[in-house]
């Protein structure tokens, strides 16, 4: 891929990243937020998106527990308050693993995610990507490998060769901040899936 895939802070992203984010099949609200992850500095994409994915999965577990008690408003309160067991992003993606919620490839990546963020909050210089300790913890995401079905159905946005990079892990050394948002686009996409899941199966079910 060329260098004009991942754009500076401040700008819109490539054209052809547009394009893939206007072909994934999620709401237009969902697609506005990613493209706005581009225009922020690398601290503020992470510290956005992590804050999302968090939120994303305290639906997943609020919906679980409202099909498996009777009267889940007063659990739900005792679960999500400060302090209380769910009240972490930690402990968010330890319980859904545990109870099978998210899969093992989900649960590993999300922890990275977790770590990246601590990464940003926590440092007092400039966040970035570009180290090799933050990049390092980003080649590791497995999340971005699920957009590839998605891209190679768009050969009229990447050459054959572009879509051959996409697919080689060392994309994610060239254009970390490109993969980290492919991540938590992937991420998210699943744990929505997941959600929108168990509601289906418990209206099948009454």
């Amino acid at each position: 891929m060329t260098d004009e895939v991942l754009p500076p802070a401040g700008e819109e992203p490539h054209p052809a990243i547009t394009e893939l984010l206007a072909n994934v099949m999620i709401d237009e609200a969902t697609l506005s937020y990613f493209r706005s992850l581009f225009k922020e500095s690398d601290r503020g994409a992470v510290l956005i998106s992590a804050t999302r994915l968090e939120e994303k999965l305290e639906l997943l577990h609020r919906t679980h527990i409202t099909h498996q008690v009777a009267d889940p408003k007063k659990v739900l309160e005792e679960l999500f308050r400060p302090y209380a067991p769910l009240s972490s992003f930690s402990a968010k993606i330890q319980l859904a693993y545990a109870y099978g919620l998210i899969d093992a490839e989900d649960y590993a990546d999300l922890n990275i995610i977790r770590k990246i963020r601590n990464d940003a909050a926590h440092t007092s210089v400039e966040f970035s990507f570009e180290p090799p300790e933050i990049a390092q913890k980003i080649t590791h995401l497995k999340a971005p490998g699920r957009m590839i079905p998605m891209l190679t159905m768009m050969s009229d946005l990447f050459a054959e060769q572009e879509l051959a990079e996409l697919k080689d892990p060392k994309v994610a050394q060239a254009h970390p901040k490109l993969y980290y948002i492919l991540a938590c686009l992937a991420l998210e996409t699943r744990i929505v899936t997941h959600t929108a899941g168990l509601g289906t199966a418990q209206a099948e079910s009454e």
